[in-house]
C-alpha cells in the first residue's frame, strides 16, 4: 500500500524491479504474487505523536513461512512454563480456565502444521519445477513430512506415550 506523493509508474517500476531481481518465489496458487494499491491522500499524524509527518509512506503485508521457528519456540516455552504452573494462578485469578491454555496452544500448534504444509508443498514444487517440470505439478509422490510434535503440557509426554507413575518430564 503506497500512500501519498507517489505515481503508478513508480509502483509499476518497484514491482518490476522486485519480480526481475529473480529471489522471490511465490507459490502457484498465487498467480500475481504481489498486489499493490495507492492512496494520494498523506497519512496522518497524532500531534502527540514521535512520527513526523512523511510525504510518501509504503506499507508491506506479508506471509513468510520464516516465522514458523518463532511460533514453535513459543510454544515450546508455553509448555515449558505450563508444566511448572508459571503464571497460571495469576490468569485463574483474572477469570481464565486453564483449558484455555490447552486451547490456545492447540491452534497455535496448528497453525505451526499448515505452514510446515505449506513449506513441504513450495518445496515440493520447486524441486519438480527445478527438474525440468512446468508447473510443479503431476509428480506423485511428495517428500516425507518430518515434524517435530512437543509434549502435551498436560502430561508431559506426546499423545499416544504413557507418563511415567510418579515421575515427571521436562520439555
Amino acid at each position: 500500500m503506497y500512500r501519498g506523493d507517489v505515481t503508478p509508474r513508480d509502483v509499476q517500476e518497484g514491482v518490476a524491479a522486485v519480480k526481475e531481481h529473480g529471489t522471490l518465489r511465490f507459490v502457484d496458487w498465487i498467480p500475481t504474487g504481489l498486489k499493490c494499491s495507492m492512496n494520494s491522500r498523506l497519512m496522518c499524524v497524532s500531534p502527540e505523536s514521535e512520527l513526523a509527518p512523511a510525504f510518501q509512506s509504503c506499507c508491506m503485508l506479508a506471509n513468510n513461512t520464516g516465522i514458523t521457528s518463532l511460533l514453535e519456540k513459543t510454544l515450546a516455552d508455553m509448555y515449558k512454563m505450563f508444566n511448572k504452573r508459571a503464571f497460571v494462578h495469576w490468569f485463574v485469578g483474572e477469570g481464565l480456565e486453564e483449558g484455555e491454555f490447552l486451547e490456545a496452544s492447540e491452534r497455535l500448534q496448528r497453525t505451526i502444521d499448515d505452514y510446515h504444509e505449506s513449506l513441504i508443498d513450495c518445496e515440493y514444487y520447486y524441486e519438480y519445477e527445478d527438474e525440468g517440470h512446468e508447473g510443479g505439478q503431476g509428480k506423485e509422490t511428495a517428500p516425507s513430512e518430518s515434524t517435530t510434535e512437543p509434549s502435551s503440557p498436560v502430561h508431559g509426554k506426546r499423545e499416544g506415550e504413557e507418563k511415567e507413575p510418579g515421575g515427571t518430564s521436562e520439555v
